[in-house]
């Protein structure tokens, strides 16, 4: 098995771990890589490449402009792998996933580690960004544990998953400093409070 592949599989069994017990689980952008060791999961993607014979329906959204169309506290657990630096609107995602989760429900995600060694180090070296355009941000750990708890997610907690050497060697680790991608994870205690501040210190909240 080619090493991309094998470094696929593990974050696949890592998330269904943190997520055994959960009866009904979303994966979103399941498309390109379908997790094989959820049971019974629901998927929704941006484009629709089929029904993995492990999930039980498939939907198309945009989450850039549509809602999770799912109903209100459907989920026990939600997964999306390499799907938040892609939205517009992280905060908005994170609301719907907290809409369709019920209480105590889980949510794990996975994302590029915008500290990790290797982005640090070609920022010092002023290295070109190999972005291509599809990430409209990456995320820190301290930023992915802020933005979770204000979208009313407990038990927030961020690891790496990963050191790479190079395109051929790589093996586990939990620090997020050498690891190039992060997984956070958190549990739905309440419904998101949406606060707006402004200049001069004022705070709306709805």
């Amino acid at each position: 098995m080619k090493p991309q592949l094998k470094k696929i599989r593990y974050k696949h069994k890592l998330v269904a771990t943190l997520l055994q017990g959960k009866e009904k689980v979303l994966d979103i952008g399941y498309a390109k890589h379908p997790n094989p060791f959820l049971n019974n999961a629901h998927g929704i993607d941006i484009q629709d490449l089929g029904k993995p014979a492990n999930f039980i329906e498939t939907k198309i959204a945009n989450l850039n402009t549509d809602k999770i169309p799912y109903p209100n506290k459907f989920f026990d657990g939600i997964t999306a792998c390499g799907l938040i630096e892609h939205l517009e609107n992280p905060q908005d995602f994170l609301r719907e996933c907290n809409r369709v989760l019920k209480i105590g429900g889980k949510l794990v995600l996975t994302t590029p580690n915008i500290l990790g060694y290797m982005n640090v180090l070609g920022e010092l070296l002023n290295r070109p960004d190999g972005d291509k355009g599809a990430h409209f941000q990456e995320y820190s750990q301290r930023v992915l544990k802020r933005i979770l708890r204000r979208n009313g997610f407990s038990n927030v907690q961020v690891r790496g998953m990963f050191f790479r050497l190079n395109k051929r060697f790589w093996f586990k680790t939990k620090n997020c400093w050498l690891s190039p991608q992060l997984l956070a994870m958190g549990t739905k205690a309440k419904n998101p409070e949406t606060k707006i501040m402004y200049g001069d210190g004022t705070i709306i909240s709805d």
